[in-house]
């Protein structure tokens, strides 16, 4: 069996070379030259966590299912402790948070067009009441819409637009009877649905004005 001359030592490396001898030889050198071994021992670190991030890279985008199926466990397992670090983070970062989310946006563009145009599409009368409310609150009109308003308006409207008696189509708009210019709220029995050309033609007129301009009232 292979010994050491100077220890004694039975433990050599791959090269040949005593290990205890070279962890003697490895202090004895950080002692001498501390800055030295500290950077080497950060760019050891450095060179470690490279290679480690590297290979986590290769690993999820070999695996990309994989992980997808993993996050989405991990996410449903642990909602509430999620939602809650999230929320201290946001509540003690706030700035880093905002800049975060504005970079993530730009960044991101048209998958945000593309999500919000398939909610859309996916939720018309949800996304109608939405905007009615928005607008009304931009405008600072007391008030909300209901939920189910577009629904009930549909149903008792019977899909007829008041102002012509024809069917209100696809692109129909919920449009308050008394415009939120002239005074009127934003609540549900304000608010009718009309054809899109007749809610444009109607603006922010008074509904009796208006219908007098069609020549329905005196």
């Amino acid at each position: 069996m292979k010994t050491c001359v100077k220890c004694g030592s039975t433990e050599f490396s791959p090269r040949g070379e005593c290990r205890l001898c070279a962890r003697v030889r490895a202090d004895e050198y950080r002692k001498a030259n501390p800055e030295k071994a500290y950077l080497s021992k950060r760019r050891s670190r450095a060179k470690k966590l490279s290679e480690y991030i590297e290979k986590e890279k290769a690993w999820a985008e070999e695996n990309k299912y994989k992980r997808l199926s993993y996050m989405k466990d991990y996410y449903l397992s642990n909602k509430d402790l999620i939602k809650r670090r999230t929320s201290e983070y946001r509540a003690s970062n706030p700035d880093k948070f905002r800049q975060y989310e504005r970079t993530w946006r730009n960044n991101n563009s048209d998958k945000i067009k593309a999500y919000k145009s398939a909610y859309v599409a996916k939720n018309i009368e949800a996304y109608r009441v939405y905007s009615r409310n928005r607008r009304a609150r931009i405008k600072k009109s007391p008030g909300a819409l209901s939920k189910g308003i577009v629904a009930f308006l549909l149903k008792q409207q019977k899909g007829i637009c008041p102002c012509c008696n024809q069917p209100l189509g696809l692109d129909y708009h919920v449009d308050h009877i008394i415009p939120l210019a002239l005074g009127g709220l934003n609540c549900d029995s304000n608010v009718q649905l009309l054809r899109a050309v007749c809610n444009k033609q109607k603006g922010a007129k008074h509904p009796v004005d208006f219908m007098r301009e069609r020549g329905l009232l005196l």
